[in-house]
Formats: structure tokens, C-alpha cells, sequence
């Protein structure tokens, strides 16, 4: 059932307020209701002539993918099909770096119908870029889809456990407040202030408020869980847990389940494409959004990988003519599933990605900040584009020691490390922090890089395995 005022909001206020903006969520859902039930053929036609209008304009346009079409024999007459996506040459974090803004960017798009974005960095290499207007609508009518799927609707309340803004003014801070809270119904605990008492509270106003979904970081969510659990918390009756940001295991499903009392379902999208694929009802892996997205799973030549076989994430986004991404390599792992979903959509499915996983750090306060607390501490002070920072890690040897990798151009100065170093103190308690400037991030035995690592065991005191 709908809530009255969550009816007002879907159906007046927001449609109004999309009007004005100039973001037609409304008729980029209809559409994606729509063609979501179309057959596999008729979904990659539509992202055929996508793709094909898409590459037209980035060679009229974009002298730096210009020149790397011309550089491989490429004219746009040979990518027509999603078929053909393999004669394009990758495009890495360091060519796109490389040809920003001027080589990259639409001189013709009006400022109007651009954003800056930064990515949320949780691969470990954040980066800046622009993303348009239209992309930005398909991008939220594809999760306003995604809601429809798990029993809720846009305008209803729902329940997140986020990143906040860390380095912001108070006035900045209450016109986001009131804007999630009156507008996208959207009540946030601050992924980067879980302590015991930000927890209790934010699951007593669950059980107050009732929201239909509650949605998060993964390893944020499962510290909310367990502490749920072991305090004997009521929760409400969720519709749904929304995973997003990170990789869920097994075993993290079923704990979110047992302390929620909710099916579980995975979303996976990065801040470059947006949104890219979601888990629908019959769990049978993850819907790509083909009208907004293709995917390719490739070998570390680049080859493409039979279905089923995991490999690297390769994205093309077909809304953003702001600052195309095609046949983008973001660092992530996953695989093509062959077999169609049982719900009956004919969306190609993936499986959910494998290495993408950031640990909570625990403060000598007392205070539990996810991951992503240092991908908005870095993009905030401007050190993501000032630097620039191709990667970083955060590593937490000790209960009081931190160490933070950057491999960057250059090393901030001094005045800005103590900065950093104080805002980290200021929510982590006084803990030591170490800034070395490396070549590259170790991965690992694993070979996959995780962005924080916590080698401390708070349960033990001791490192953890």
C-alpha cells in the first residue's frame, strides 16, 4: 500500500519539481516499464541505434576518441552493433584523465545540461567527469524501476545507510537534511558515524517510521545488522534490503535477512555509467539496463570471455553525451550469465561483481566509518583532480594507526595533510595517520585491490586474518 503523502509526492510535487528542472523522470520510466518485457532482440536493436548515434557523436565532437578511432582504422561506420564493440580500442581511468576536459567533453552542451561528478572510488581509483542531463534521468528512472521490482515506488519512505558529506557547512548539511527527508523521503545514517548510539536511534526511528526499503553499503548494512542482533533490535517489516557500493557475500546476505526479515537484493552500477544492472525477484543474478548500458566481460587482453566465465567489467554507457564512456574498463570483476531470467524479462543478466569489497575502519573513539568516509574526505579537499590520485588505500594495521597510500602525481603539501589528518581525528579519535606516496597499490595475494583494509581485529585486538 501507498502511503497518502508518498501518492502527493509521486504524483504532483515531484513530476512538478522534474518539470522544472528539466529531467523527465516520468516518461523515461513509462519507457523502461515498458520495454523492460521486450524480447532480447528488440532490447539490442534499441541499444544498437544507441550505440550507433552515440559513437557518431563522440567522433564529431570529442577530438581525443576522435583520434583514438582514427589511430585503430576506426570510422563510425564500423561500430553499428553491439557486435562491433569489440574493434573499439578500451578506454582506461589514464586515457580519459589524459583527454580531460577539452578532448573529451561537448563544447556544444549547455552547462545547463551538464553535472559534475565525481566516482565514489571503490575500486580504489576515483576520478572526475561530467555527466548529462538525460543520463542522469534514465540513470534514476532505471532505479525507480528497481524499486517497482522489490514492492515500493518512488515517493515512499525509505531508509539508507550512506556516506554523508564530510567536509561541509552547516547550512550545506540542512538543505540536504530537508531534502532527503521531505522530498525523496530518503532518512539517513551516516555511514561514516556508526557508533552504538547513531545505530540504536536509527533503528528505534525504523520502527517508528516504517519504511518500505531499507538500502546501503554493503559492509555498512551488515555492521547495522549485527548490531541489531546482538542488541535484540526490533525492526520493521521491510519490503526489501537494497544492496549497493560492494561486493554481497553469502554469508552477508543471509545475516541481513535473518536481522531484517526481508529479501535481500543486489544493484551494481559505478559513478562513471550510473546504474548498470539490478536483482529482481527471482534472484537469478543481476538485470542489466541495456536500454541505458552494455556490458562486456573480457580477458587481460581485452578478448571477450565466454558467458559464464568471470573476467573484467568493460561498460558503455548510451546516455551520456556530456562525457561518453565506451567500452570503459572501471576495474571490476563479473561475469555474463547465458541462461534468461525466469521473471521474464528479457534483460541479459550478469552475475554479481566479485572484488569489490571495503572494510569498515574502527576509531579509538569508538566511531565506525565505512570506506567511502575517505573517497568524500579526498574528492571534498580537491585532491582527487588536484593531484591528481590515480589510486589510493587506506590501511588500519593497529587500533590507532592508519596508513593512507596515494599514488598520485604529486603529495599534497603539508598544510593540507594536517588538514586531512584533523578531519580524520575529528570523527576517528586521535589516531596516528601515515601519507606515503606510492607508484601503485598493492593488490594483494588476491590480486584484487581493496580501497580500505582493516588488518585489526576489534574483537580480539590483534590483526585480523
Amino acid at each position: 500500500m501507498s502511503s497518502w503523502y508518498g501518492t502527493f509526492l509521486r504524483n504532483v510535487l515531484l513530476p512538478v519539481g522534474d518539470a522544472l528542472r528539466g529531467v523527465p523522470l516520468g516518461s523515461a520510466l513509462a519507457a523502461l516499464e515498458d520495454s523492460q518485457w521486450w524480447s532480447r532482440t528488440d532490447l539490442v536493436e534499441l541499444a544498437n541505434h544507441k550505440l550507433r548515434a552515440l559513437v557518431r557523436h563522440c567522433h564529431a565532437r570529442m577530438p581525443a576518441i576522435r583520434e583514438l578511432m582514427q589511430k585503430h582504422g576506426l570510422s563510425p561506420d564500423d561500430i553499428r552493433t553491439v557486435d562491433d564493440l569489440p574493434r573499439f580500442p578500451l578506454m582506461t581511468k589514464d586515457f580519459l584523465r589524459a583527454a580531460f576536459p577539452a578532448g573529451i567533453l561537448d563544447p556544444h552542451l549547455s552547462r545547463r545540461d551538464r553535472f559534475v561528478h565525481r566516482t565514489g572510488g571503490s575500486t580504489g581509483e576515483p576520478m572526475f567527469f561530467y555527466l548529462s542531463r538525460r543520463a542522469r534521468a534514465t540513470d534514476r528512472a532505471g532505479f525507480y524501476r528497481h524499486l517497482r521490482w522489490v514492492g515500493s515506488e518512488r515517493g515512499e519512505r525509505m531508509f539508507s545507510v550512506w556516506g554523508d558529506l564530510v567536509v561541509a557547512s552547516r547550512k550545506r548539511r540542512l538543505a540536504r537534511a530537508l531534502k532527503l527527508k521531505l522530498i525523496t523521503r530518503n532518512h539517513v545514517l551516516n555511514a561514516f558515524d556508526m557508533t552504538p548510539k547513531t545505530m540504536e536511534a536509527f533503528l528505534a526511528l525504523m520502527e517508528r517510521r516504517r519504511p518500505t526499503v531499507l538500502r546501503g553499503y554493503t559492509t555498512a548494512l551488515v555492521e547495522l545488522a549485527r548490531y541489531a542482533l546482538d542488541h535484540g533490535c526490533g525492526v520493521p517489516e521491510l519490503r526489501a534490503v537494497l544492496t549497493t557500493a560492494e561486493q554481497c557475500l553469502p554469508w552477508q546476505r543471509e545475516l541481513l535477512q535473518r536481522a531484517f526479515g526481508a529479501s535481500v537484493f543486489d544493484e551494481y552500477g559505478c559513478g562513471e555509467v550510473q546504474g548498470v544492472a539490478y536483482e529482481c525477484p527471482a534472484h537469478s543474478g543481476l538485470h542489466v539496463a541495456l536500454e541505458h548500458a552494455i556490458v562486456e566481460i573480457v580477458d587481460e587482453s581485452g578478448h571477450p570471455k565466454p558467458h559464464g566465465e568471470v573476467g573484467r567489467v568493460v561498460l558503455t554507457g548510451l546516455d551520456n553525451l556530456a562525457m561518453p564512456f565506451i567500452r570503459y574498463l572501471n576495474g571490476d570483476e563479473a561475469a555474463l550469465l547465458p541462461e534468461p531470467c525466469p521473471c521474464g524479462r528479457g534483460l541479459p543478466l550478469m552475475s554479481p561483481v566479485q572484488g569489490r569489497t571495503a572494510d569498515m575502519i574502527y576509531g579509538v573513539n569508538g566511531q565506525r566509518a565505512h570506506g567511502e568516509f575517505f573517497t568524500h574526505l579526498i574528492h571534498e579537499v580537491g585532491w582527487t583532480e588536484g593531484l591528481p590520485i590515480a589510486e589510493f588505500q587506506v590501511v588500519q594495521a593497529a587500533r590507532d594507526t592508519l596508513r593512507f597510500d596515494l599514488a598520485a602525481a604529486r603529495m599534497p603539501p603539508p598544510i593540507e595533510v594536517q588538514k586531512v589528518t584533523k578531519q580524520i581525528q575529528d570523527y576517528l579519535g586521535p589516531m596516528q595517520v601515515e601519507f606515503r606516496h606510492v607508484d601503485h597499490v598493492d593488490r594483494g595475494r588476491s590480486g584484487k585491490r581493496r580501497f580500505t583494509l582493516r588488518l585489526w581485529n576489534p574483537d580480539e585486538g590483534a590483526p585480523a586474518p
